[in-house]
């Protein structure tokens, strides 16, 4: 299960086994700087990492550059602490997959010390993942139009081949997201999570150490920012989703 706590969302399965994590709310306001100012949501960012008992003089925290695409990477252990932006800092890269004409990548996966893996999710699904043998930590973003194109099938299958877990025992949560209730495609309702779910369970993720997040995006005003939901940029907002490691 996952709860609410001082305005972070965390999974119970990764807070046992020690793993960093957590997904923002409103409390720390808006998280990007495409729809608020760069210096409020840094500051936004700062006050929820001190949450988590994190500081960015002591962690490379790593921003994946999503775009509802289906590629993959794997980051290596960064030399710089503080925000790291991938898209411009492609020599963190150790390797990557890239099974979309699209740019961005959606799917990262790591096993540095003191370094978090990132993305900024509105109504889209955060997969944390987390192997308790290597310590590798993963984390996913998961949309309609990524799940569709494969994002959990592809990220999961290529993160066994570079660390060689065992996906039987992957611990998964699939954070906050827009219930079926709310999300309509074409007047038919549309369950994210299950879908999510599906294809963890088609790479041999065992339902038993699958969370998925009882928490809407989109119904819960009071919590999170909604895509669907929203009226227009100014108001649209995003949520931070953070797995890592100290």
């Amino acid at each position: 299960m996952d709860f609410l706590e001082d305005g972070v969302i965390q999974c119970l399965s990764l807070l046992d086994e020690g793993v960093i994590h957590g997904v923002s709310t409103k409390k720390f306001g808006n998280m990007s700087s495409d729809r608020s100012t760069k210096k409020e949501a840094a500051a936004n960012t700062q006050r929820f990492l001190e949450v988590l008992g994190l500081s960015l003089e002591q962690i490379s925290l790593i921003k994946l550059p999503v775009s509802n695409s289906s590629n993959v990477a794997q980051i290596k252990q960064p030399k710089e602490k503080g925000i790291l932006k991938l898209a411009e800092h492609g020599k963190l890269i150790k390797d990557h997959h890239d099974f979309s004409h699209k740019p961005g990548i959606d799917a990262a996966i790591c096993a540095a010390e003191n370094t978090c893996l990132a993305i900024l999710p509105a109504d889209c699904a955060a997969v944390m993942i987390f192997d308790q043998r290597t310590k590798s930590y993963g984390i996913i973003h998961a949309g309609k139009e990524g799940v569709e194109a494969g994002i959990i099938f592809k990220g999961i299958t290529v993160f066994r081949n570079w660390t060689h877990f065992n996906p039987e025992k992957l611990l998964c949560y699939i954070g906050p997201n827009i219930c079926p209730k709310c999300y309509k495609i074409n007047g038919k309702n549309f369950n994210l999570a299950a879908e999510i779910k599906y294809q963890l369970k088609q790479v041999f993720v065992q339902e038993k150490y699958i969370t998925a997040s009882k928490f809407c995006t989109c119904h819960d005003h009071e919590h999170f920012y909604s895509h669907y939901r929203a009226k227009d940029k100014e108001t649209e907002g995003r949520q931070m989703a953070i797995i890592g490691r100290k």
